[in-house]
């Protein structure tokens, strides 16, 4: 069961990262267009702060994670929470 449990947590790694990468060129692509408005830049960088903050917490709990239901390695819940941190209207 090892096996499986170590091709489930790269599969959730690759969809994590795949994900991480979009959310990032998001707001890199913000940062480009509303770059003289001083306000948006700040919020945009706090954002790519934590954005890197959590992709370190998301890999370090996927690491550390030991289960072995499939149901577990799901990406839906760190969809949802990365679209808190890159929510443009907070």
């Amino acid at each position: 069961m090892l096996f499986n449990t170590t091709i489930l947590k790269l599969e959730l790694t690759r969809q994590a990262l795949d994900h991480f990468c979009w959310a990032r060129q998001s707001l890199l692509d913000d940062l480009i267009i509303y770059a003289k408005d001083p306000v948006i830049v700040k919020r945009r960088f706090r954002m790519l702060r934590q954005l890197s903050w959590y992709e370190a917490q998301i890999l370090n709990k996927i690491y550390s994670f030991d289960s072995e239901d499939i149901n577990d390695f799901s990406i839906n819940h760190i969809k949802h929470e990365l679209s808190y941190v890159i929510n443009k209207s907070a």
